[in-house]
């Protein structure tokens, strides 16, 4: 009899444990914002939209690296780590000839207070990291072109829509129907950072407007 029941009760817990499993969510909301889960082994959940967009295919805001606010013009002289014309940089910087009168801090990664994603979505969200990028894009099992960007799917059966590339330079926008393209969180010395361009990762200048596709850690 005691065999009996505890029999019973392991196939109840099984039986939870199973249907745990196989109801966890693929999609969900953090702070009123879409993610979706690709499978990724890190567990790192991707927003479905850009900041600012209402819909995958579209660009969203445009945002300078390191810059909290979006804005439409893209110049040396309204970057917020420049010091005006000179374009001497104010933070983040390792090389004293490009900072500030010789200034230097050695920071390469963004710091949550100059994170776009955080600031404008709340805490969970931020930019993604160069390893998010490579995690994301060395898991996908097809994709395809469509009129306005990339459909990525994965092992696990859910997809993600990026647009194609574009950035703003000055107060002019350029769009280029071969990739795609977001901030990531790191800088490359002297006046460059990273963003996302498959199968690698390109520099930009910082002071460029670029979109940024936000991640969460939940």
């Amino acid at each position: 009899m005691k065999q009996t029941i505890l029999t019973a009760v392991l196939c109840l817990i099984i039986s939870a444990v199973t249907f745990a499993q196989s109801s966890k969510a693929t999609t969900g909301k953090l702070n009123g914002h879409e993610w979706v889960d690709l499978g990724l082994p890190s567990g790192i959940k991707w927003a479905t939209c850009n900041i600012g967009a209402t819909k995958p295919e579209e660009h969203g805001y445009f945002f300078a690296w390191g810059e909290t606010k979006p804005k439409k013009e893209f110049n040396e002289d309204n970057y917020r780590f420049y010091n005006g014309f000179e374009a001497k940089l104010t933070k983040y910087c390792s090389d004293t000839n490009s900072g500030n009168n010789g200034f230097v801090d050695n920071k390469e990664i963004l710091e949550a207070a100059d994170d776009a994603a955080t600031a404008n979505w709340g805490e969970g969200w931020r930019i993604p990291t160069m390893n998010d990028f490579f995690e994301l894009f060395g898991k996908f099992s097809s994709y395809t072109m469509t009129e306005n960007g990339f459909l990525f799917t994965f092992p696990n059966g859910n997809s993600i829509f990026f647009p194609y590339f574009c950035e703003i330079r000055g107060g002019d926008f350029f769009e280029y129907k071969d990739n795609i393209g977001f901030w990531l969180n790191m800088v490359w010395e002297p006046y460059y950072a990273w963003f996302a361009y498959l199968p690698d990762c390109e520099a930009s200048f910082r002071h460029y407007g670029l979109p940024i596709r936000p991640v969460c850690d939940k």
